[in-house]
């Protein structure tokens, strides 16, 4: 029963992860776009998103540490 809960918790881990870096890379993606812009709004657009990929990389960080491994009945 631990293993099928391990495999269970381990696969939702991935799958909050992988949210986390598809949010990142659209922060990435939009940052970028906005940097191009000689706006002043656009720059401060892309500042705010590439605040916001950093910390999407650091929550896929935190959500990769909760996955188990080994657990004990």
């Amino acid at each position: 029963m631990a293993a099928e809960y391990e495999t269970g918790w381990n696969a939702a881990i991935a799958a909050a992860e992988a949210i986390a870096i598809e949010w990142r890379d659209e922060n990435r993606t939009a940052c970028n776009k906005a940097r191009k812009s000689i706006s002043e709004a656009s720059q401060m657009m892309a500042d705010q998103l590439d605040g916001a990929a950093i910390e999407c990389n650091a929550i896929a960080g935190a959500i990769r540490g909760l996955a188990r491994t080994g657990v004990k009945s």
